[in-house]
């Protein structure tokens, strides 16, 4: 996060920032992935903790906004010297997140949809941010993306076990970038394939 708030210090470059969001997307939707591999790791080796792999679960599937927050939308406060304003912000989404909570406990005392109402919390947070940044928001690719991961993701690792759940999981990835990332993600594997040597 240090890195990329002196990346985004120097120059607010719009198009950059959205560039760069977009691959976070997708590295958000990988980071979502690895929870299949927690998962196989639970069911072979800790077998007593499988039952609560349906709410863990629900935790990896806020990877992809939790990331955009933490690298882009936090830095964007620093980088315009707003620190009061993301101090208000944030103290707005503690309290959404708690009335979430609240209101799932009360209502349903269920811990699934306690878990959901966290993720939740990060959702609301990731599009409140509109309001102060407007220009991240303008490309519905973007949000078909996350809604079709999302939705993919719960489906995939709720009623299936790790191992297909994983691959059929991995098969949105890929055929979500495909079709809605694709140039950055060719250019993102050039850059790897031109500058892997360089170390």
């Amino acid at each position: 996060s240090v890195i990329f708030y002196n990346y985004i210090a120097k120059d607010e470059n719009k198009t950059i920032i959205n560039n760069l969001k977009r691959y976070l997307l997708i590295l958000g939707a990988f980071a979502s992935l690895s929870y299949f591999g927690f998962a196989a790791v639970i069911n072979i080796f800790i077998k007593k903790y499988i039952p609560s792999l349906n709410i863990i679960a629900i935790s990896f599937s806020a990877y992809p906004y939790i990331i955009v927050i933490n690298i882009i939308i936090v830095n964007l406060y620093k980088a315009r010297k707003e620190e009061r304003k993301y101090l208000k912000v944030v103290l707005k989404m503690l309290g959404i997140a708690f009335l979430y909570n609240l209101i799932t406990t009360i209502l349903f005392k269920n811990s699934i949809l306690i878990a959901a109402s966290t993720t939740a919390s990060f959702i609301t947070w990731y599009f409140y941010s509109l309001k102060d940044f407007s220009y991240l928001f303008k490309d519905k690719k973007e949000l078909k993306f996350l809604t079709i991961n999302l939705i993919g993701f719960l489906i995939s690792s709720h009623l299936f076990n790790w191992f297909l759940g994983g691959i059929i999981y991995l098969a949105i990835i890929l055929l979500t970038v495909k079709i809605f990332f694709k140039n950055e993600f060719l250019k993102g594997m050039d850059y790897i394939r031109n500058n892997r040597y360089l170390n």
